[in-house]
């Protein structure tokens, strides 16, 4: 149990949750305030925002160029404040002709609003199964903005959904040795 106490001592130290359903703010300007607050008062580097969709667009403006501008004063706000922002978003329905193929790992063209997910990423990464897990989950990296932070490529992953942890995917050991007595 001593364990768990300093778990959630820590993470009450280190997180602070915003919650849309909790009277949290829903507009980015919302967000971005309350983020600049965190970084002011607890010294938060990391702004997560999770799921993105439950941002509230301005109705005025076409999607596209909302989700341009938004995504252009996240990005400013994170250099004027040192910080990283992660947006977790999940992809549009694929195009029927798409649907087909073997292996579909969506990238940043793949979410919904705009071209601008993919265009204005600095690093952009996709957590990506195999239909029917006949194979072990993959995570893609599909941009990276400046070549010293990485490169594109993919690795496997092990995924434990009792856990809801990524660990390192580790091959079992092929005993491929062929004996000739």
């Amino acid at each position: 149990m001593e364990a768990k106490d300093y778990a959630y001592e820590w993470i009450d130290q280190h997180f602070m949750f915003m919650d849309h359903t909790l009277d949290g703010p829903t507009s980015i300007d919302g967000i971005l305030d309350v983020a600049s607050a965190a970084v002011m008062q607890m010294g938060c580097r990391v702004l997560v925002i999770d799921p993105y969709n439950f941002i509230e667009l301005p109705p005025s403006e076409r999607e596209t160029d909302s989700i341009n501008k938004m995504l252009t004063k996240v990005q400013k706000w994170a250099k004027s404040h040192d910080a990283h922002c992660f947006f977790i978003a999940h992809p549009t329905k694929l195009a029927p002709d798409r649907r087909s193929e073997k292996k579909v790992v969506v990238t940043g063209h793949d979410i919904a609003g705009s071209a601008s997910w993919f265009a204005k990423a600095d690093l952009g990464i996709t957590a990506w199964r195999h239909p029917r897990d006949e194979e072990p989950p993959e995570c893609h990296v599909w941009k990276v903005r400046w070549g010293w932070i990485g490169t594109n490529g993919y690795c496997r992953l092990n995924f434990d959904r009792a856990t809801g942890r990524w660990t390192d995917h580790i091959r079992e050991p092929v005993d491929d040795t062929q004996w000739d007595f």
